[in-house]
């Protein structure tokens, strides 16, 4: 009998607090994931997690907290990384909890671990929210069914999705949290001032956090307003709360991670005098509109709507005009050849080399079916809801996915709950037929639920990569080697120095060693990547005025990088061309060879 009371007050706890449990069995795997597949105490497999713990270190070691510039990163004078704070807080504070216990490096390392999995928690909350708000207009389903769907998706997703995974501390799965955090608030059927100002919060710390989001902020503003002007007084206390919360947030994170002597600097690729400007002119214009156009009818919130998104166009256009273009227009010409157009993830869908097959249909499936989905919902309910605000979220993530690929992740974000919605209605419309008619069927929403978990868009390219192979795995395989243990292990024996390489190796030389890296995959060491082409590419005598130039001490060149050869085809005639064929110049002296003589570290000599 005490066991089955046990069973029966587990059952009733499971079932008061379903995403509770849900969300901690979520968890729960991914850290089950990770220490079967060895990642945990790992850092994350994408170079920014190796640059944000870098940065970390940087930090701990006794760097400011306000200087971000990565001093081993570039020529003599470091690079400015221009990533916030925000996202090594977490990180900072869990590394001082565990110091108390352990030592720094295995502090560090159970902090980075423990953090990217609880950031998964937060995204579940918070997409779970959405479902529950979303949920009020769905026909023929329950809000228990909608949730289950939305829960079952998000089991799919974020086990299996490596940016919640142990070691991935980069500002990804935080700012996927916070964006769902905001769309939440702001679909809150109850029009509640709080979770409002916790939609503008969210809104703020995703800007500050990074330029990625600025656009789906902007819909979620452009959102609030409209649905101001459309509903009037009804609409006030919601549309002030969203207000002083995008301000509010945006100007304690500013004086909490941007230094005094920076204040008045403008910088288009992160938080900056520019984003204060025109976030706190549209959140506190909007909060001050409505109280000036309470009960004056429709052609005041129009006016007052007219003025503000006036005041924040003449702020971009007066501090900062530059801002509306592309930051990355203005690269030079061989950077952006050889080294921007070489970056998959920052490719338009259109221009693809590899991987077509996995990328289109996992960019565009989920997607494309999702806005259909929520198109049929929305034609079903003509009236204005905020079902609006998922589909123009919906589209806008959309749009930024064919124009750059890493824009994807954002779509599924705003398409879950309305294909969890669509499968419950399915499942449940097909139950009520079957307990009406022995003939009826309850097996459609199988197939929508199948279609709408991102991995089954991949099975076309397992098919294909089963049967032909895998070029990108071979690739991936390829770069490894140019980084590998053996490699930092032998550029650990050389005295302290800066290092030559491609881009791709610049976080793992700074991670792994003690050296400086003339080049990493960022854009604002765009002086060194371009360094490292044009000492790559040029004739020997100009590649050692360049190297004088960085002060370059150390040289690795790494025969089976594609980069590599990119750099070699370029000229026939260049200092890589002439490593690869054995013809070094007398400036440089080889000191090591590694990977069965795949890579090649070489000495660069003072003069001539």
């Amino acid at each position: 009998m005490p066991q089955i009371s046990r069973n029966n007050a587990l059952m009733a706890a499971i079932k008061r607090r379903p995403v509770l449990w849900a969300g901690l069995l979520m968890v729960l795997a991914i850290f089950l994931r990770s220490f079967v597949t060895g990642q945990f105490g790992r850092i994350g497999i994408d170079g920014d997690d190796v640059m944000r713990l870098v940065q970390i270190r940087d930090y701990l070691d006794g760097q400011s907290w306000f200087n971000t510039d990565q001093l081993r990163l570039g020529g003599p004078a470091g690079t400015d990384m221009h990533w916030s704070r925000l996202v090594d807080l977490p990180i900072i504070l869990l590394t001082s909890f565990f110091d108390i216990f352990t030592d720094r490096e295995t502090a560090l390392t159970l902090a980075i671990s423990i953090w990217p999995p609880l950031t998964a928690g937060l995204f579940i909350f918070a997409m779970a929210k959405v479902a529950r708000y979303y949920s009020g207009g769905v026909k023929d389903a329950s809000l228990q069914t909608v949730l289950a769907f939305t829960l079952i998706l998000l089991a799919f997703f974020v086990i299996q999705f490596f940016r919640f995974e142990p070691g991935a501390i980069d500002h990804h799965n935080i700012q996927m949290g916070l964006v769902a955090l905001a769309m939440a608030g702001a679909l809150d059927p109850k029009a509640r001032f709080f979770t409002h100002f916790l939609s503008g919060l969210a809104v703020a710390l995703s800007i500050a956090i990074g330029t990625e989001v600025y656009l789906f902020g902007a819909v979620i503003c452009s959102y609030v307003a409209l649905n101001w002007f459309i509903k009037g007084d009804a609409a006030r206390r919601v549309t002030q709360g969203y207000g002083l919360g995008l301000s509010l947030g945006l100007l304690g994170t500013f004086f909490a991670t941007i230094s005094p002597s920076d204040y008045s600097i403008i910088k288009c690729d992160s938080l900056s005098l520019i984003v204060i400007s025109a976030g706190c002119a549209g959140g506190f214009g909007l909060a001050l509109a409505t109280q000036f156009a309470n009960g004056r009818g429709a052609k005041s919130r129009y006016l007052a709507g007219g003025v503000i998104a006036l005041i924040c166009l003449i702020i971009f256009a007066l501090q900062a005009p530059q801002c509306m273009a592309n930051p990355l227009s203005d690269l030079p010409e061989d950077v952006t050849r050889l080294w921007l157009n070489e970056v998959q993830e920052a490719r338009p869908l259109w221009d693809i080399q590899s991987d077509w097959l996995a990328i289109i249909p996992l960019t565009l499936g989920p997607a494309l079916l999702a806005i259909f989905v929520l198109a049929r919902q929305l034609k079903r309910d003509a009236n204005w809801s905020s079902r609006w605000l998922v589909l123009f979220l919906l589209i806008s993530a959309t749009a930024l996915s064919i124009y750059q690929i890493r824009f994807n992740i954002f779509s599924y974000v705003f398409g879950l709950v309305p294909l969890a919605a669509w499968t419950a209605e399915l499942y449940s419309r097909g139950k009520a037929k079957a307990m009406q008619s022995e003939t009826g069927s309850n097996v459609a929403y199988i197939g929508a639920l199948a279609l709408s978990v991102p991995l089954v868009w991949l099975l076309p390219a397992s098919l294909a990569k089963s049967s032909g192979g895998s070029e990108s795995n071979a690739t991936a395989a390829q770069v490894a080697a140019c980084y590998s243990d053996e490699v930092m292990a032998g550029l650990n024996t050389l005295p302290k120095g800066r290092i030559a390489s491609t881009s791709n190796g610049g976080s793992e030389i700074l991670y792994h060693t003690g050296h400086s890296a003339l080049s990493g995959n960022y854009h604002r060491n765009i002086a060194g990547i371009s360094a490292q082409i044009r000492l790559a590419t040029s004739e020997p005598a100009k590649a050692h005025d360049i190297l004088r130039e960085m002060s370059v001490d150390y040289l690795h060149f790494c025969k089976t990088s594609p980069e590599t050869q990119t750099l070699i085809d370029e000229n026939k005639d260049g200092l890589y061309a002439r490593l690869r064929r054995g013809e070094a110049p007398d400036y440089l002296s080889q000191i090591l060879l590694l990977e069965d003589g795949g890579v090649l570290i070489y000495k660069v000599r003072a003069a001539r």
